[in-house]
């Protein structure tokens, strides 16, 4: 996977202090154009940009690679995760119900997609 992905990790003075990453969306040839990606942080790199920036990274890295679209997956609810995603140029596109596991729980997950394509008309 690392040869046509990539999984940036950010760390400062040693401490690694979260990654972004992208991968397979799905497996058959109709999307191999699309990604799945990923941040995470720990708890306290959170709210001072490092996100943003590791996730600018990850969504340059995918566009000069030349995927076409980029599908987030949020586990719900997260109002930092949606800003961020807002904020990158994703747009919700759907909520899946019960499907992730999280914390003793079942959770709803929202998926968000960025298009790295000049608009069709």
């Amino acid at each position: 996977m690392l040869e046509t992905h990539d999984w940036l990790v950010g760390e400062i003075a040693g401490r690694v202090i979260g990654y972004a990453y992208y991968g397979t969306f799905r497996v058959r040839a109709a999307y191999r154009h699309t990604v799945e990606s990923s941040v995470c942080l720990s708890p306290d790199a959170i709210g001072k940009g490092l996100g943003k920036l590791l996730y600018s990274a990850a969504i340059a890295s995918a566009t000069e690679k030349e995927f076409c679209e980029m599908i987030g997956v949020i586990a719900l609810p997260n109002a930092a995760s949606v800003a961020l995603h807002r904020t990158l140029g994703f747009q919700e596109v759907g909520v899946l119900r019960s499907v992730g596991y999280k914390f003793d729980r079942y959770i709803d997950t929202g998926i968000w997609q960025r298009s790295s394509r000049a608009p069709q008309g």
